[in-house]
């Protein structure tokens, strides 16, 4: 699996506020973890918050445990592996993190950004996309592009 992330500031805006993490080799415990998050709209802070989301996913990964997933998540996603759901609770996490800059620091209300996430399972040969807001994952295999 080869893998590239691209961003564009576009014709609209002046600031990129996208911000990647690629794993292609393993770092800690993030192996084959690709993440990228584009700021709401050109809004307030947007590349603070594509920053802040992705150093909060990261600075836990390690740390988070099934338990500590379900406390985020509830007891729904019991019967999925920890890999799998683990970074579905980190992105509540960043979420909420985000949210409690904004109740903290008036001046940041309004920012947001979105989260796009692949997780490649090399046990069972399955990538697990995680996706909030329009930021999109595209599969090229074979000459052909795939959303």
């Amino acid at each position: 699996m080869k893998t590239f992330s691209v961003t564009d500031t576009g014709v609209l805006r002046t600031m990129n506020q996208d911000y990647c993490f690629s794993s292609d080799t393993p770092i800690g415990n993030l192996p084959n973890l690709y993440i990228v998050c584009d700021g709401m709209g050109g809004g307030v802070a947007g590349d603070f918050a594509s920053k802040c989301a992705v150093d909060v996913i990261l600075s836990l990964y390690d740390r988070l445990n099934k338990q500590d997933c379900m406390d985020v998540l509830g007891y729904e996603f019991e019967q999925y592996d920890e890999e799998i759901i683990k970074p579905i609770a980190l992105i509540k996490i960043a979420n909420r993190q985000l949210n409690n800059l904004t109740k903290k620091y008036p001046k940041l209300t309004g920012m947001g950004t979105t989260c796009t996430g692949v997780w490649f399972d090399k046990k069972t040969n399955l990538v697990h996309i995680y996706n909030v807001g329009d930021s999109r994952v595209y599969r090229v295999r074979n000459g052909k592009i795939q959303l």
